[in-house]
């Protein structure tokens, strides 16, 4: 849907987040405790920010008022993208949505370069279109876990669909199989490699999967080790249907 921006203005609790680093640095005798004043200086130095629009984790958008905006999905599994004029995407969470203004958590996203004016929002993970994700409650999980050091497994390839494995993530206590039909497009980014099959098929090339739900299917993002910014190994693969299915890291990786 098209949005009219007016204005992003950040929404910073500076006493919790005062507080916070103060517990964190409680061990270092020389360190002055931070207070509201002088947080956002600290915080800015410390990771690298340049402003509060890309320190602080959550932001309210004004926008000329719609009421298309109140059926839009308030809850923590929905992801929607926000495209404004300039190209530029922002991924958020929402937390309040009215016809004139959403309340976001954006994460990181550094919305000081988000321009104001007419931007395309879409949803671009609708938890409900990945009815398999359920399964992961029997492995004590509530979503898909990172696949950080993790390498992939071609099963099988025949036509327009694909079975993949993914397998040996640090941060993840289980192994992961995908099964993709209809396939519509592949593409990748590659800056260290040629073939995209080979280098994620390496151990603990993959450092990321990304699941997103498009109108007509489904996007299925893989990412590999970034050593620098504009340093990038992706393949994406986009499909009509997708299949999900765990098991265990234990059962293979002995």
């Amino acid at each position: 849907m098209k949005i009219d921006i007016l204005s992003v203005a950040p929404l910073c609790d500076r006493a919790k987040c005062a507080a916070s680093l103060n517990e964190f640095f409680a061990g270092f005798d020389d360190r002055p405790l931070l207070t509201e004043e002088t947080v956002c200086a600290e915080k800015f130095e410390m990771d690298g920010y340049e402003d509060a629009l890309e320190c602080c984790e959550e932001a309210l958008i004004t926008c000329v008022p719609d009421e298309a905006l109140t059926g839009l999905k308030i809850d923590e599994h929905s992801i929607y993208e926000l495209t404004d004029g300039g190209g530029r995407q922002f991924q958020m969470i929402l937390r309040e949505a009215a016809p004139g203004r959403l309340l976001v958590r954006k994460g990181n996203y550094p919305y000081g370069e988000l321009t104001p004016g007419m931007a395309e929002l879409a949803c671009v993970f609708d938890r409900a279109r990945f009815p398999d994700l359920a399964k992961l409650a029997a492995f004590g999980l509530d979503g898909l876990p990172s696949f950080h050091e993790s390498r992939m497994e071609v099963l099988s390839r025949e036509g327009n669909a694909l079975r993949l494995y993914i397998r040996g993530g640090i941060f993840s206590p289980v192994n992961m199989t995908m099964t993709l039909t209809g396939i519509t497009r592949e593409e990748s980014h590659l800056d260290d490699a040629d073939d995209p099959w080979a280098y994620f098929a390496q151990e603990a090339n993959v450092s990321d999967v990304r699941l997103y739900s498009e109108p007509d299917g489904y996007c299925v993002r893989f990412s590999g080790w970034e050593t620098e910014a504009e340093h990038k190994n992706e393949l994406i693969i986009r499909c009509a249907g997708l299949e999900l299915s765990f098991e265990k890291q234990k059962e293979r990786n002995n």
